[in-house]
């Protein structure tokens, strides 16, 4: 029988042994990590919904400073679709 209890450690009964601080910082870069890419997507989906309708407008403001384009972008149409919300029941409907 091993008595020899003097190398082992001692744990809060919420702390386990394999769970150092050193992983909690890691989570948290992970989870922001998380947000950041959540944000960015949510960002590009924007962009790409409005970018047609505000090229369009930004030519309009060109050609009423006196700019004439070769050709004129037309005005995109925004429909129910690109704003409503997805759960799971009809989130593969967008992919087709």
């Amino acid at each position: 029988m091993n008595t020899n209890f003097k190398n082992q450690k001692k744990y809060s009964s919420g702390q386990s042994k394999y769970r150092s601080k050193g992983h909690s910082r890691g989570q948290g870069l992970v989870e922001y990590l998380i947000i950041v890419s959540i944000v960015a997507v949510g960002a590009i989906g924007i962009v790409k919904v409005i970018s047609q309708n505000m090229r369009f407008h930004f030519t309009q403001i060109a050609e009423s400073l006196g700019s004439h384009a070769p050709e004129r972008p037309q005005k995109g149409e925004i429909r129910k679709t690109h704003f409503e919300s997805k759960d799971f029941s009809n989130f593969w409907e967008g992919s087709k």
